[in-house]
């Protein structure tokens, strides 16, 4: 359960010095609900 959550954590960090785009809002928003779903 925890490497998921680092996992999902992971998506969301910037590691490329800012040459990620990044995700769309929804793709956001999924992730944080999955992350949540790991620590409940």
């Amino acid at each position: 359960m925890i490497c998921r959550l680092a996992a999902g954590k992971r998506l969301l960090r910037d590691h490329r010095d800012g040459q990620r785009r990044g995700f769309i809002l929804p793709v956001v928003e999924e992730v944080l609900f999955l992350i949540d779903l790991t620590v409940a």
